[in-house]
């Protein structure tokens, strides 16, 4: 009996519109703030938890209201007709709820939303937007294609090499690195040319096929300036297997071997969060890691050429050795 008078006293309030008895303040907000480049999977992961542990608090706040609201309904409705008696019989009701409040945190039940949980994800300046599968993918395999560039490039010094082309081409009256300049501008132009039609596939042909739009971040200049240093550090790779192999076999062997095993620690085709330990060590040696990191850094959180100067300088040093490598060799087989 006692509970259907609760009940009924419950309905009476909810019908008569002037009171609510689950009234509270204006729902309190938790930014969940995440680096765009944190993996969707884990920061999903720990946004749920956070979402699951305000629903339960939200739940436990709204029963704690009802339970005082009903308290002190049923002490006034029923003090006339029990007396003292109703003060015992409210303070029951409210100890009983405030047990429900206690257990109705394990329920999974989603209440009103009083607590709003929402990510924001941290960028420079005011350009921070989340990660999607398009700019990861298409930097990647970009820069897969842009350094398998190696294999022409260095079949091409070896059949010249083979056939007495190139040194006819070395009685000129032109240093052998001009010579050799001169071929890298022509590789590193393909891979230019490899980068932008890449990029211009993520921007109009990929959405017709139910992706995002490629968002290339605010500097269009320093993503120019990254692809260009990936390409250097691609054609000079190719001059120097071009230079060490003595067959084409060789080159056609080892280049792509290389660059496929570069390309896997570099987080190309496996990202480098799911990696062993020891991977995600080794991974920082791979020149294909430094140009993805560098165009993530720009595409997800708004970097310009200075926050990626690290991933050039290792580029620049790349290119360098290589060149430095093939040089060696060149002068050391004398022609």
């Amino acid at each position: 009996a006692l509970t259907i008078a609760a009940v009924a006293l419950v309905e009476k309030a909810d019908a008569s519109g002037k009171e609510n008895a689950t009234a509270l303040p204006g729902a309190a907000e938790i930014k969940v703030y995440s680096d765009p480049m944190v993996q969707g999977g884990f920061k999903a992961a720990v946004t749920g938890v956070v979402r699951q542990v305000a629903g339960e608090l939200a739940m436990a706040a709204r029963l704690r209201v009802l339970a005082d609201h009903i308290s002190r309904r049923i002490d006034e409705e029923l003090r006339p007709v029990v007396g003292p008696a109703a003060t015992d019989i409210a303070a029951t009701i409210k100890k009983a709820m405030t047990q429900a409040a206690i257990g109705s945190r394990r329920s999974g039940r989603q209440p009103d939303e009083i607590i709003r949980v929402t990510e924001t994800p941290t960028g420079r300046g005011r350009f921070s937007i989340l990660p999607t599968a398009v700019q990861h993918n298409v930097p990647a395999w970009a820069l897969f294609g842009m350094f398998f560039i190696v294999v022409p490039l260095a079949g091409s010094l070896i059949k010249e090499r083979s056939s007495g082309t190139f040194s006819r081409i070395l009685t000129m009256p032109v240093s052998p690195l001009v010579l050799i300049a001169g071929k890298m501008a022509a590789y590193t132009l393909v891979c230019m040319a490899q980068f932008a039609l890449v990029v211009v596939i993520g921007k109009t042909v990929l959405p017709f096929l139910g992706t995002d739009v490629l968002r290339m971040g605010p500097s269009i200049g320093a993503v120019v300036g990254v692809a260009f240093a990936s390409a250097l550090a691609a054609t000079a790779y190719g001059v120097m297997l071009g230079t060490v192999a003595r067959s084409y076999e060789q080159a056609a062997t080892l280049g792509p071997i290389s660059v496929v095993i570069a390309a896997a620690l570099g987080g190309i085709m496996v990202p480098v969060f799911a990696m062993p330990k020891v991977l995600r060590m080794i991974s920082a040696f791979s020149p294909l890691a430094w140009s993805h990191g560098a165009f993530l850094e720009l595409f997800l959180r708004g970097g310009s050429l200075i926050d990626v100067w690290r991933q050039l300088v290792w580029l620049f040093l790349f290119f360098c050795v290589n060149l430095g490598v093939a040089w060696a060799v060149f002068r050391r087989r004398g022609r």
